[in-house]
Order: C-alpha cells, then structure tokens, then sequence
C-alpha cells in the first residue's frame, strides 16, 4: 500500500481521487509518450522501456527524498542552454502544465458527480 493521508474536508476526497486514483494512468500515459519517440530514434522497445521507466523511478525517488520544489529540481538538473532545458522550453509552449491541470480538475469533478450521485446530494 503505502503512506495514507488524512483529509479534514469530505470534498477533498474526490480531490484526491482526481490527482491519485487516476495517477497510474496518468504516469502510464506520460511513459508511453517518451518511450514511442525513444523507440522511434532507435532504440530496441525493451531498450525504451528501461530508460523510461527508470528515469520515472530515479525521479519519483528524488522527489520523495527532498522538500525542493519539483520546479527547482528541474532547473538544478538543466544545464543552461542544454539539451534539458531545450525539451522544458518545448514543454512550455505546448502548455503541458496547463493540460495536466485540466485532466486533474476534470477527474476530480468527474469523482464528485459520481460519488454525489450515489449519495443523492449535490456538493
């Protein structure tokens, strides 16, 4: 399982299933769309797989290891100019944070509707 986090609002259990429940698939989606274009510049699907999935537990292990904003870890990893940096700047103007804040917020209304329903009352 793993660490439970309490919440003192009833509301931010839908919130919460917003940002986690749909996680796995959220991660999955993200892993999927670096490992396409790694096995697109050459590497064996295998190949692809690893580095993606590695790079995703070395992340999730770096984030969970300190209190540093996830921001501030990405710049003390860009080289100024370099090849990280260049794929953030690509990020930015595609609005990728935008776009994850919507799918959150829509998962999130998407649980409070389910779970209103099935109480019968509307939050």
């Amino acid at each position: 399982m793993g660490p439970l986090l309490h919440v003192a609002q009833e509301d931010m259990i839908d919130k919460a299933t917003g940002v986690s429940a749909g996680g796995p698939a959220y991660c999955m989606h993200v892993a999927g769309a670096m490992i396409a274009p790694a096995e697109s510049m050459g590497f064996a699907p295998s190949d692809a797989r690893l580095l993606v999935a590695q790079t995703l537990r070395g992340s999730a292990e770096l984030l969970l290891r300190t209190d540093r904003a996830p921001e501030q870890l990405a710049r003390e990893v860009m080289t100024p100019n370099g090849t990280t940096e260049r794929g953030i700047e690509a990020l930015c103007q595609h609005d990728v944070a935008k776009s994850i804040h919507e799918a959150l917020l829509a998962a999130s209304q998407r649980a409070s509707d389910l779970s209103a329903s099935v109480v019968g009352v509307d939050r």
